[in-house]
C-alpha cells in the first residue's frame, strides 16, 4: 500500500506543487500573504466552478473537452440577451439564464453520447468546434464592452471583509459551491 502510494503520479505532483510553493515563498515572502492567496483564489473562480461541473462527467467515466466553449457561448448568449432586453432584474435570474443555455448545449452532448452511443471525446471535440466556430461566425471578434448592471455589481459585491482587504463575492460563491 505505502509502496504503491509512494510510486503514484498524484503524490509526485503534490510534492512538486509543495516544493514550488515553498521556493516561491522563500523568494517572495508576500507569496503566502492573505492578499496574494485570495488573489489566486479569485483568479481561479471560473475555472474552479467549471472543473467542479466537469468532475461529474469524469466520475461517470466520460470526458468533455467542450466545457470552455460551452461556458463562453452560454455566457455570451445570456449577456447579449440581457442587454437586448434591457434587463434590470436580479443577478440570480441572469445566472440562471446562462445555466439554462449551457444546459441546452450540454444536452446536445448528452444526447449524442447516450442515444447514439458515440464516444464522448469525439462528440465533445466536435461540439467544441461547433460552439466555438458558431460564436466566431455570428459574433466575430467583437467583445462586449458594457455588461448589464447586475453582472457588474455581482463582480464587485463584498460578502465580508478581511483585515487585509475586501474580496469579491464570486470568490465566496466558488468556495460555497466547493463545500456543497
Amino acid at each position: 500500500m505505502i509502496r504503491r502510494l509512494l510510486g503514484s503520479r498524484e503524490l509526485l505532483l503534490a510534492v512538486v506543487i509543495i516544493v514550488l510553493a515553498l521556493v516561491f515563498g522563500l523568494l517572495a515572502p508576500q507569496f503566502f500573504s492573505f492578499v496574494h492567496l485570495f488573489g489566486i483564489g479569485r483568479s481561479a473562480v471560473v475555472i474552479g466552478l467549471m472543473s467542479l461541473g466537469l468532475l461529474l462527467v469524469l466520475i461517470t467515466g466520460g470526458i468533455d473537452v467542450s466545457v470552455s466553449a460551452t461556458a463562453v457561448a452560454s455566457m455570451y448568449i445570456a449577456t447579449v440577451t440581457l442587454l437586448e432586453l434591457d434587463y434590470q432584474g436580479p443577478f440570480v435570474l441572469a445566472a440562471l439564464l446562462a445555466c439554462v443555455v449551457g444546459g441546452l448545449f450540454g444536452l446536445v452532448n448528452a444526447t449524442l453520447v447516450t442515444m447514439l452511443k458515440l464516444p464522448s471525446l469525439i462528440v465533445t471535440l466536435g461540439t467544441l468546434t461547433l460552439f466555438r466556430g458558431g460564436l466566431l461566425a455570428f459574433v466575430g471578434s467583437d467583445r462586449i464592452r458594457v455588461l448589464p448592471a447586475q453582472m457588474r455589481e455581482f463582480s464587485s459585491t463584498q460578502l465580508f471583509t478581511l483585515e487585509t482587504g475586501t474580496r469579491p463575492a464570486s470568490f465566496h460563491v466558488a468556495v460555497l459551491v466547493l463545500i456543497l
